[in-house]
């Protein structure tokens, strides 16, 4: 069953990560993500999945601002793709999708990487 479809942004929050030591920020800090509109169907659930992927995604992009050149591709904030997952009731990422990518397959790699080091995701409760 498909449950979620994420999209996962250059434009998303970094706040909250200190520069490390000796490291210069090639650019500033991006805006903070929107919240999860409440009014959606799942969006307790959906709120739950960003606060466990967020931090990841945040600490790749911060990363990539601090280490890489401000014109890198990675540093690119126009930067976007959108996976679709199927994710089982014990919150394991049972399929994934890529449904747009951005272009850059590194910028790629890097959501799928995120998502295996996040996983598995909360649980869903039965409704």
């Amino acid at each position: 069953m498909r449950l979620l479809a994420i999209a996962l942004a250059a434009c998303a929050s970094c706040a909250g990560h200190a520069a490390s030591p000796g490291l210069v920020a090639s650019s500033g800090r991006l805006p903070p993500l929107a919240a999860v509109d409440p009014t959606v169907r799942g969006a307790d659930y959906l709120s739950a999945v960003a606060a466990q992927l967020q931090p990841r995604w945040a600490a790749f992009l911060e990363d990539c601002r601090l280490r890489l050149p401000a014109g890198h591709r990675l540093n690119a904030t126009a930067l976007v793709a959108t996976i679709d997952l199927a994710i089982g009731p014990d919150g394991k990422i049972v399929e994934q999708r890529e449904v747009a990518s951005s272009g850059n397959g590194d910028f790629d790699t890097a959501i799928t990487d995120v998502l295996a080091d996040a996983s598995p995701l909360p649980r869903r409760r039965r409704t």
